[in-house]
């Protein structure tokens, strides 16, 4: 970090939300500079994002070695000068992000369910702390493997659970903390969104080898954190079915019903499914 602020990576594909990460840094005024990694081919200059923080990209997708001066927020003697690398593989990419990780305080990983597990590792040998999108891997092993790692190399290393900060979830933590609720006997909770048919359903969200699992990974995972984290507790078992209700075929679960034991013995449900009809195709910008 600078007197002038922080200065952050960040590691992408295409990816629903990879916008919405890039607009959040332009907007965070202790954001000073961005440094991207492109894996997958993902053009910027094809989407509707702000890159005035933006200092320089690699990425496979670029023609040629270009400098836009952008009003970007540059480092050392080029302050407005934003600087786009062409490699040769996605590889190359992160390759030459991480080399300069002496000069990035973190980074944001927002990749491919598939493709996150090794890009977490290289972040962890670079001594960079990251945050990365949900579920961030295909089984549950391999994140207790990185999890473990990270822990062991001291690396902070988390991913966006963002539902805990909201003004109604914090409210409800505080009164169950504060002995408002009194003796906890049960809870519920539910995650019900857009069909299937509104959300692309040739989408890598809805294959297995690319997402690993469905609703719960994806969307269901945000609130049953919630959950957890407004009655301080942790699920100590779990009964669940799964299946898929959409007529689209896709090879990941778009309904699931679990049946929760907590530590402390409450019990409780969770509903999640693509299930409404009426949305807006597509995803959130």
């Amino acid at each position: 970090m600078t007197d002038r602020g922080y200065t952050v990576g960040v590691i992408l594909t295409a990816h629903p939300h990879t916008i919405a990460h890039l607009r959040t840094l332009d907007v965070l005024p202790d954001v000073e500079a961005i440094h991207v990694a492109v894996l997958d081919g993902l053009d910027l200059a094809t989407l509707d994002v702000p890159t005035r923080k933006v200092v320089r990209t690699y990425s496979a997708a670029t023609a040629s070695p270009t400098s836009h001066r952008d009003g970007a927020v540059g480092v050392a003697d080029a302050p407005n000068e934003s600087v786009s690398v062409r490699v040769s593989s996605s590889e190359g990419a992160l390759a030459g992000l991480l080399s300069e990780a002496a000069l990035l305080d973190a980074v944001i990983v927002c990749v491919r369910t598939d493709l996150c597990p090794a890009v977490l590792d290289a972040c962890i040998d670079a001594g960079l702390p990251a945050l990365f999108e949900k579920p961030g891997a295909l089984d549950a092993a391999t994140l207790h493997r990185l999890d473990s790692k990270a822990r062991g190399a001291g690396i902070p290393l988390g991913t966006f659970l963002s539902w805990r900060a909201h003004p109604a979830v914090v409210q409800v933590r505080d009164a169950v903390r504060d002995g408002a609720i009194g003796h906890l006997l049960g809870v519920e909770g539910r995650m019900i969104t857009s069909q299937v048919r509104f959300r692309d359903p040739s989408h890598w969200l809805f294959r297995r080898a690319t997402a690993g699992s469905g609703i719960l990974s994806w969307l269901g995972c945000h609130f049953l954190d919630a959950l957890c984290f407004m009655i301080d507790d942790e699920v100590a078992e779990v009964t669940a079915f799964v299946a898929n209700r959409n007529p689209e075929a896709i090879e990941v679960e778009d309904t699931a019903c679990l049946a929760l034991r907590f530590r402390g013995g409450a019990l409780g449900t969770f509903n999640a499914g693509y299930h409404l009809v009426g949305s807006v195709p597509g995803y959130m910008g």
